[in-house]
């Protein structure tokens, strides 16, 4: 196999041009087999220019999907932060009312030790109640009072 580095490519087209002319000055068969080569050369340029396409559009394609799956894990862990946020809210609330509730002796702190115990929140337009219901007790208290007394002052939270 003869290197043809050194050849600047003006060169290798003249080169090219030049054994083309000369496989049609030797005859029908040498032209038809100079005809061969360059057809062949041909397609195998095109094989590797769309393999080289195909390539691109699937790094193309991978490139897309990463950016998708982080901008998914990120919208995930957006979620989950205000899910979390929204929980601890939540429980702050309640916290806040069981404290105030505990403050004014409402029920009997030895009866209850915080954990056999469930608090929940309900809530319409101004009206909010606070149930607290355990296997010993039930409480309902008006947070917001009643239509017949509001409540207390000091027991807003």
């Amino acid at each position: 196999m003869v290197d043809f580095s050194g050849l600047d490519n003006d060169q290798l087209l003249q080169l090219i041009q030049a054994a083309m002319t000369e496989a049609v000055n030797r005859g029908r068969a040498m032209a038809y087999a100079a005809n061969t080569i360059y057809e062949n050369a041909a397609e195998e340029l095109h094989v590797k220019a769309e393999a080289a396409a195909a390539e691109a559009e699937r790094q193309e394609q991978l490139r897309q999907e990463r950016m998708r799956k982080d901008a998914e894990a990120e919208a995930a862990a957006d979620r989950q932060k205000k899910e979390i946020e929204a929980n601890q809210r939540r429980w702050a609330k309640k916290r806040a009312i069981f404290d105030s509730l505990l403050c004014h002796h409402l029920f009997e702190e030895e009866r209850c030790d915080g954990t056999n115990f469930s608090v929940k929140i309900w809530s319409r337009d101004t009206d909010v109640r606070v149930y607290i219901q355990s296997s010993d007790f039930d409480i309902c208290y008006y947070q917001t009072g009643n239509r017949y007394n509001p409540p207390p002052e000091r027991w807003r939270v």
